[in-house]
């Protein structure tokens, strides 16, 4: 489509013509007829019009101005009279014409939609585009040393990916153990965790093994899943599918404490993380937290003092009721108000005197 600056604004014009064509035809005969080409027109009369005032100006010489204002008068509709025949000639209407032009419209909006607000933005558009084109043609010429450039790559990647997926899976034994000591070290002695690493099969796949094509990801060739045994005995199964809020939460303070500081997440959230918890497992849990605080910044939902003693910060959120609405508010406690906070915990809403002074005690430990 060759398109030229100014042309929508040509179209327009050449349309609103074309669509009042025949309106425009025929009130132009309309005009010329009845000032020179009929019996009743204007201009045949002038004749007899101004030799009649000339005589009445020589009888009556201040009819003079009158003669002059008929003369100009005279002058003025035929020249009126031949720009309208000009105008008249000029006048040209064809349906098919008319179709072209609002054709040609058309498809300059469709154009304007998806390349540019007017022309000018679409010429820019097509000239970018060609520039463009030029550029993939130059560069066809080296696509040969590309493709086998992009083969040496697939290769290389494939390769590692492989090697990769092959150190994983040699260290997932290591890893399992691991996880099972920190598991019994926070509660769960009969938990077991099995990591399942799978490869993705897919047709488009950038690695080829036994038959198969399969898909590499910024990770690599692996898709792992967790799968979580709570008890001894019971099969495994994923864990997303069937552990409680406070396992997933163990699960996942068990795997950052093995791998530390191998970690680009700085923010964790652990939600019940205390459930069924208590006594020493429960002050070896705070404990496991604040070493992984030094690294990561911790956010916890606890119930239990020796978790909520271990926090360098500590806000208690409490729930109201006002006009029919519930509402929730998180306030940070001063150090005595955190003391009297954990001495509630630890005995419920009438706080003993042995309370507090248990909630100083397990302040005064976790300071240490």
């Amino acid at each position: 489509m060759d398109l030229k600056e100014g042309e929508e604004e040509g179209l327009n014009q050449e349309e609103h013509l074309l669509a009042h064509g025949e309106l425009l035809a025929e009130n132009y005969e309309i005009l010329s007829s009845h000032l020179a080409d009929s019996e009743s027109a204007i201009l045949p009369l002038f004749p007899k019009l101004l030799s009649a005032a000339e005589k009445i100006k020589s009888i009556q010489p201040d009819f003079s101005k009158t003669l002059d204002s008929l003369q100009e008068i005279y002058i003025q509709l035929k020249e009126i009279n031949s720009s309208i025949l000009d105008e008249k000639e000029e006048i040209f209407f064809s349906p098919d014409r008319l179709q072209f032009v609002q054709s040609r419209l058309d498809l300059i909006s469709k154009m304007k939609k998806k390349y540019g607000s007017d022309l000018a933005e679409i010429l820019d558009c097509k000239n970018k585009a060609e520039q463009e084109l030029e550029a993939m043609e130059k560069n066809s010429k080296n696509k040969e040393s590309m493709e086998v450039e992009i083969e040496k790559i697939a290769s290389r990647l494939a390769s590692l990916s492989i090697q990769l997926s092959k150190s994983r899976r040699e260290s997932l034994i290591r890893f399992e153990s691991s996880l099972k000591l920190e598991l019994e070290q926070l509660g769960m002695p009969g938990a077991a965790v099995q990591v399942v690493l799978r490869w993705e099969p897919n047709p488009e796949g950038e690695v080829s093994a036994s038959g198969k094509s399969y898909i590499v990801n910024e990770s690599g060739l692996d898709q792992l899943e967790f799968y979580f045994s709570p008890n001894p005995g019971e099969k495994p199964r994923p864990l997303r599918k069937i552990a409680s809020g406070g396992e997933v939460s163990r699960v996942m303070l068990a795997i950052r404490s093995i791998l530390g500081r191998q970690s680009n997440l700085r923010v964790l959230i652990f939600d019940e993380i205390d459930s069924g918890l208590g006594g020493e497992i429960a002050m070896d849990v705070a404990r496991k937290l604040r070493n992984l605080a030094e690294n990561h910044q911790l956010i916890l939902i606890t119930h239990l003092q020796q978790i909520a003693s271990a926090a360098n910060d500590h806000l208690k959120i409490t729930k109201s009721v006002e006009g029919g609405r519930t509402f929730s508010k998180a306030e940070f406690l001063s150090l005595e108000e955190r003391t009297l906070e954990l001495a509630r915990m630890i005995s419920g809403q009438r706080v003993s005197k042995g309370a507090l002074e248990h909630a100083k005690e397990l302040l005064k430990k976790q300071a240490v």
